[in-house]
């Protein structure tokens, strides 16, 4: 797996739903397989904007 390079470029730094949903998805699996998460972060209590689109929000983990 590559991982990405810092970067201050904001466009850089935008990730997609289908970009989230791979990264869930990664986790999963590796949880699947028997990594245990040092941390899951969570939605609740996230400072998003009412209405605001929250599909390409990827929580924090760390397995």
């Amino acid at each position: 797996m590559e991982l990405p390079i810092a970067s201050n470029d904001i466009a850089a730094a935008t990730i997609s739903a289908a970009k989230a949903k791979e990264l869930h998805d990664q986790v999963a699996e590796a949880v699947d397989r028997g990594a245990v998460p040092l941390h899951r972060g969570s939605a609740a209590g996230a400072r998003f904007l009412p209405g605001q689109d929250t599909s390409a929000y990827a929580q924090p983990a760390m397995p």
